[in-house]
């Protein structure tokens, strides 16, 4: 019942993931990985991982009859039944560090590094002399990027917390069995996987013109005429 909906989970949060690596390699390194193999690596992985993680929900899930007392009828139902004791909760503790925490200790800590990259470029720069008008646009594309990606980070640990503490909840409690669809717990558990994945793109686009510009072309079928939208992972033309 939630291989599917795991599996894009964490495709996404380790998305997030990789795209925090490509970020400080772009930015801090100048190192862009505009190479399709490059591309075909990562996405593997990240698809590899994801299907890791998401693996023992094949498992832990299976149907059964079960009777429901208040209207004395037996239906059919999907959940966690005849598995191992303790199962649920080892598997949810390991979820959670590997869904949450560790992708947010990362994604801070190489966030950490972009912020104080363009910190300490900004201030042996100057914005005094010579082409300071330049040097003030570059300075303020810097601050719009380290914006962002503070915003980006807050977000995803803010937005992601409540969702893996609703799941943990129903693996421990057992309540996440499919008659449990339409309960106050599994709607707002699936509210906020929607918002938490929508959340990046929308962070984009309000802190980048381009971005929004390609996805209102792609949107209105326009092609882009030798533009290309700007890629928030390699912002290096903010820094260069």
């Amino acid at each position: 019942m939630m291989f599917t909906p795991m599996l894009s989970i964490s495709s996404s949060i380790f998305t997030m993931t990789a795209m925090s690596f490509e970020r400080v390699l772009a930015i801090i390194k100048n190192v862009h990985l505009r190479e399709i193999h490059h591309k075909v690596i990562i996405i593997s992985i990240v698809w590899a991982l994801s299907v890791i993680s998401a693996g023992p929900q094949i498992y832990e899930y299976s149907t059964y009859l079960k009777f429901e007392e208040e209207e004395n009828k037996t239906e059919i139902s999907c959940g966690s039944h005849g598995i191992e004791e303790n199962f649920e909760t080892i598997y949810a503790s390991i979820l959670v560090f590997v869904g949450y925490v560790l992708p947010l200790v990362i994604i801070s800590c190489n966030y950490g590094l972009i912020i104080r990259f363009l910190w300490n470029f900004s201030k042996s720069e100057g914005r005094d002399g010579p082409g300071s008008e330049v040097k003030g646009a570059v300075f303020k594309a810097r601050v719009r990027v380290a914006k962002m990606i503070f915003t980006a980070t807050a977000l995803f640990a803010i937005l992601w917390l409540p969702f893996f503490v609703f799941f943990t909840m129903e693996e421990v409690t057992g309540t996440d069995d499919s008659s449990e669809i339409g309960s106050t717990l599994q709607t707002l558990k699936q509210a906020l996987i929607v918002i938490s994945t929508f959340s990046n793109p929308i962070v984009y686009a309000c802190y980048q013109k381009k971005f929004r510009s390609g996805i209102i072309s792609l949107l209105s079928g326009k092609t882009f005429r030798g533009q290309r939208v700007e890629d928030t992972s390699t912002m290096s033309t903010a820094v260069s």
